[in-house]
């Protein structure tokens, strides 16, 4: 091997380490979620709520509108609806068990029909909702 060929590869070693190094301390803080390091994750729900998923047979309009805004499935508990890891604002309206503003001017609801709950959007499209159940693992 050749001198120079020696001296590029010692230069690029140290320079691969700290690039690493630059990039792992850039990806945030190792604490435990909801400590001081992750506040937002404070208000997570710590236990499991109430699943509900949109039912299938709903009509696809809003399908659509809910899987755009990610209220296609999401956790409902103690008057809070929580879709992935963000929790959504909710509001108390009439008639509504809770309501919920979404992107631009669009709201949603959950709404009752006898004990059916329904999810019915601002811009008109309603379906029904019912409790997610997970599918069985494959063996």
């Amino acid at each position: 091997m050749s001198a120079r060929l020696v001296a590029a590869r010692l230069v690029k070693a140290p320079l691969a380490v700290a690039t690493l190094l630059l990039v792992l301390a850039a990806c945030g803080g190792g604490g435990a979620p909801g400590d001081a390091a992750n506040p937002a994750a404070a208000g997570l729900p710590t236990s499991r709520g109430e699943v509900w998923t949109l039912d299938p047979a709903a009509p696809p309009d809003v399908q659509v509108l809910a899987f755009l805004n990610g209220v296609h499935r999401f956790v409902f508990k103690d008057g809070e609806i929580y879709t992935a890891t963000t929790r959504l604002d909710t509001a108390d309206v009439a008639g509504a068990l809770t309501s919920a503003r979404l992107a631009g001017d669009l709201q949603m609801r959950i709404e009752t029909q006898g004990t059916q709950p329904i999810l019915v959007f601002s811009s008109g499209p309603r379906g029904p909702l019912r409790p997610y159940e997970a599918p069985e693992p494959k063996p």
